[in-house]
């Protein structure tokens, strides 16, 4: 994974969630998050999927090319 901005050795990939006041989930996300406690690649959290309104949007992965 050397490809990956910032990337250090130890570093790990994380899924997030987030969660509401009742502990229901509102946002899944992407992160990795280095050993010093630092975020790898962009800094932010990557966000997968998101719940509204008990309508889940997720992002679809692209089609592979031939």
């Amino acid at each position: 994974m050397d490809h990956i901005r910032n990337w250090t050795e130890g570093t790990e990939s994380q899924e997030v969630y987030l969660m509401d006041k009742d502990n229901n989930p509102v946002v899944k996300g992407h992160r990795f998050l280095r050993p010093d406690g630092q975020l790898a690649a962009s800094g932010m959290l990557d966000p997968k999927r998101i719940w509204i309104n008990g309508v889940i949007y997720a992002l679809k992965s692209p089609e592979p090319k031939d």
